[in-house]
């Protein structure tokens, strides 16, 4: 699409060790999503799907230090994902960013990113099972309440004009939390 022909793009983000590949294991629901709000959602033009793949899983020895930079990883991302945002149309697009996992908090990255630099809000953010551990605590064991983190440091409510969550796996590396 050319810059400016879009007038309402969804972006969707997978999360922790996962990609957005259809031609691997486990990537093709990113791309079936975006081809279903396509299908069924007249008022969507664009959707884009972000594989950071080498990000959400960094070659490292222990887990903790492969998850650790992943989450690490969830600011760069958002600030990437703001650019290619912003070559589209920026503050003229009416933005929905779906995220997974990590995923929930780069879209938040994003919101925030797009804030940032151009002065706008992205419209909304659905995050589905953010994560918690280096968000919400730093024990995946710990349960996730309440968040320990500033709001510039994760997904929080004011990403976005609308912010979603959906919570079902908030026992151990998922959250509970209102953000």
């Amino acid at each position: 699409c050319a810059p400016g022909s879009l007038s309402k793009l969804v972006v969707i983000i997978h999360g922790f060790s996962a990609n957005a590949n259809p031609a691997e294991e486990g990537g093709n629901w990113p791309t079936e999503m975006a081809e279903l709000i396509l299908e069924h959602d007249s008022s969507v033009d664009g959707a884009v799907t972000v594989d950071w793949k080498e990000g959400a899983s960094p070659s490292f020895k222990s887990i903790a230090a492969v998850y650790g930079q992943a989450a690490a990883n969830t600011r760069y991302m958002g600030v990437a994902t703001e650019r290619v945002v912003k070559q589209l149309g920026g503050c003229s697009l009416s933005v929905h960013c779906i995220g997974h996992s990590l995923g929930a908090h780069t879209c938040g990255f994003l919101g925030q990113a797009l804030k940032q630099d151009m002065g706008c809000n992205i419209a909304r953010i659905t995050a589905m099972d953010p994560a918690g551990p280096g968000f919400t605590t730093d024990d995946p064991l710990t349960p996730k309440l309440l968040p320990t983190r500033p709001p510039d440091q994760r997904l929080d409510s004011t990403d976005a004009d609308y912010v979603d969550v959906l919570h079902t796996d908030g026992d151990h590396l998922g959250t509970m939390v209102d953000l």
